[in-house]
Order: structure tokens, then C-alpha cells, then sequence
């Protein structure tokens, strides 16, 4: 990320790099696998396996992690919503 952006600073801890870092990241996954900037469930599931392993479908033998991430795409859900009403 850091090489790929020039942001050579960058820290996970900080708002603004991390928010960052989730946009470039959700790009390459959408570059790579064709996902949906809207679909939060398989960028999450892409984010956790890896982009390969995403491809690969390691992620379909693992029920805890496709719960979570079902936890996931329903918290964007509810933001979602809440914006809409903004």
C-alpha cells in the first residue's frame, strides 16, 4: 500500500491512512475479483483470505467467517439507511 500510493508515512492508526488504505484496498478487490464497491460481505471475505484466496473460495469452508462477515454487510446495511435519512 505505502509503495503503491507514495503514502510511505501512512499508519494504521491514523483515521485518515486507515480510511484510505480501505478505499485503495475495496479498488484492488474490485480490479481483482470484479466485487461490487457496495458489496461489504465479499470485500470482507476478500479482505480477510487475501485476494487469491478470495478467488479460490477458501473462505466457503469457514462458517464462522462467513457469519462475520454477514455481521458485516448487515452493519453497512444499517449505514447505509442512516445516510439515506441524512
Amino acid at each position: 500500500y505505502r509503495k503503491d500510493t507514495g503514502r510511505s508515512g501512512a499508519d494504521r492508526d491514523d483515521f485518515d491512512d486507515a480510511a484510505d488504505f480501505v478505499g485503495w484496498y475495496m479498488a484492488k478487490s474490485r480490479s481483482s475479483n470484479g466485487l461490487d464497491m457496495n458489496d461489504a460481505f465479499n470485500h470482507y471475505l476478500a479482505y480477510h483470505e487475501g485476494h487469491t484466496g478470495y478467488r479460490r473460495g477458501s473462505w466457503r469452508s469457514k462458517s464462522w467467517l462467513v457469519g462475520a462477515a454477514n455481521q458485516v454487510a448487515l452493519q453497512a446495511n444499517r449505514y447505509r439507511s442512516q445516510l439515506q435519512g441524512c
